[in-house]
């Protein structure tokens, strides 16, 4: 699969590109529900499993709006103080551009940094849309050459099953021409 090294890579990048902690991509499934699709953090950079959670509230915004948000400090942000998900994590710089593609919102790019204020600025928020740019449209190929593998892969199943019932036939089609042939040349014998 074609997916999971790229949202690796993307990751790393966003990461190193504007000095973040921590990374996330999350797509949006059928239904509009988040899909927390890879994490990626700063070499030495220990992590509780409570730690790989990301403010919903943040990438929720980014969603629906389409826009990229910048917080410099999200513990004191009047829109995400209280907001359960920074006060449990400690959240202060967080950084989230939509991931678009077609005009559609398929996802966030979501980069934090939970030790530093202001550790994100517009001078970040350009680059890190350009990777995400860059990102969505390669996710979405990844997602369309992954379908269309399976849709080959079901369709060569199907067409197996049909070689193996004509073949099937075909043996069931001589065997009967054969007896038809043995029923015949016993009755011109006999006759």
């Amino acid at each position: 699969r074609t997916l999971p090294p790229l949202l690796k890579y993307v990751l790393n990048e966003a990461v190193r590109l504007v000095g973040a902690e921590r990374g996330y991509i999350v797509t949006l499934n059928n239904d509009g529900s988040l899909n927390l699709r890879y994490r990626q953090e700063q070499p030495n950079q220990d992590s509780s499993p409570e730690e790989d959670q990301v403010s919903r509230t943040v990438i929720n915004e980014v969603v629906k709006t389409g826009q990229p948000l910048i917080i410099r400090d999200a513990q004191s942000d009047s829109r995400f103080s209280e907001a359960e998900s920074v006060i449990i994590l400690g959240l202060r710089s967080i950084m989230c551009v939509p991931l678009i593609t077609r005009g559609e919102v398929i996802g966030a790019l979501y980069v934090e940094n939970r030790s530093i204020r202001g550790r994100f600025g517009s001078a970040s928020l350009t680059p890190l849309i350009l990777l995400a740019n860059q990102a969505a449209v390669a996710i979405e190929n990844a997602a369309l050459i992954e379908d269309l593998e399976e849709k080959v892969a079901h369709r060569t199943r199907e067409l197996e099953r049909a070689k193996l019932q004509v073949e099937q036939s075909w043996a069931e089609s001589v065997e009967a021409n054969r007896m038809r042939t043995v029923w015949l040349s016993k009755i011109t014998h006999d006759l």
